[in-house]
């Protein structure tokens, strides 16, 4: 079914992608790789319109599927030509994927070539059925011998993985409550489906496929929603016992002095009222008032929000806590 030409072409794809990832891994130059990357889709996109707009070179059929090849009046030439589909305009966007990604980031680039390879295998297939030289019996052999075995469990995964990803997404931007809510409601609706798949066996190609259709269409859509709307904002659970909250405000603490457990987590919740940056960091004492030691501690920087972190101080004795953005921002830390 594929023509000198087109083997040629994809023969070209291949060397094209392998050395575009040699060199990006060998050299580190983007910019190189993504223009094998480039050369390899075009190369591909080449083959698939070689394959539909000219004839196979000729075969000899076998001798099972001589009378259905002999009944298809088995022609070759530029008049076998595919009819049309939405292949193409599928591939230009994956063309155009790559192309962005030589500017945006090599995630366009991995989803542009992810796409042209799923449009050129059903592209292929296409212009496969449509050839006169296509027989029923070799479309079932082909489905029996390798369609199901090899593309059912890829299929099956990434279907799951999709569904997986789609539905945590809104999990996480959710509320806690309307996790749990979601989370079941998404169970029983893929168990109900999965039982009515079971229970008819004898579903049409077409309804699976509409169904299968429905289900990409409201997963996607909720699985997008869920990324833009980002995820909520989580609490992590402590094993600490204590608790302080420090307030910056003003360019200054609310409180001079501390008193923590030594060597017991302590819970900050690190209030910043001000439009800078603040911190908490504990130091040893330094020789006046105006220095310090050796660093203890460092919180993650803040400007204007509320922060949690776990802080721990080691060894008992007395310290200092201050603003490393503010020095005038300090008071005596004490952990017993």
């Amino acid at each position: 079914m594929i023509n000198t030409p087109a083997k040629i072409l994809l023969a070209l794809s291949a060397f094209a992608g392998v050395t575009a990832v040699v060199f990006g891994v060998a050299s580190g130059d983007r910019s190189g790789a993504v223009l094998l990357g480039a050369v390899m889709v075009v190369a591909l996109f080449a083959a698939f319109a070689v394959m539909g707009s000219a004839g196979a070179d000729p075969v000899d059929a076998d001798d099972t599927d001589e009378a259905d090849a002999t009944a298809a009046a088995v022609t070759y030439g530029p008049a076998d030509v595919p009819r049309a589909s939405p292949w193409p305009l599928f591939a230009a966007l994956a063309a155009g994927l790559v192309v962005v990604g030589a500017a945006e980031g090599p995630a366009y680039v991995v989803g542009g070539g992810l796409l042209a390879v799923v449009v050129g295998a059903l592209w292929t297939a296409q212009v496969w059925r449509e050839h006169p030289s296509f027989t029923p019996r070799l479309g079932a052999r082909l489905g029996e011998r390798v369609l199901v075995p090899g593309l059912l469990p890829v299929i099956a995964l990434l279907a799951t993985a999709v569904i997986a990803i789609a539905i945590s997404r809104v999990l996480l931007a959710v509320s806690k409550d309307g996790s749990i809510v979601i989370a079941g409601v998404a169970a029983l609706v893929i168990l109900l489906a999965c039982a009515a798949i079971a229970l008819r066996p004898r579903i049409t190609p077409g309804a699976m496929v509409g169904l299968i259709a429905i289900a990409a269409v409201f997963t996607g859509t909720a699985g997008v929603w869920g990324a833009a709307a980002g995820e909520r904002e989580f609490h992590p659970h402590h094993a600490a016992e204590h608790e302080i909250t420090i307030v910056a405000k003003d360019t200054a603490f609310d409180k001079k002095k501390i008193e923590v457990p030594a060597d017991e987590p302590v819970v900050v919740d690190f209030i910043n009222q001000d439009e800078v940056f603040h911190n908490l960091a504990v130091y040893t004492p330094g020789q006046d008032a105006t220095t310090v030691g050796d660093p203890v501690f460092a919180g993650k920087p803040t400007a204007e929000g509320e922060l949690q972190f776990e802080m721990d101080i080691a060894n008992p004795g007395n310290y200092v806590f201050v603003c490393d953005f503010h020095p005038n921002m300090r008071g005596d830390l004490v952990a017993e």
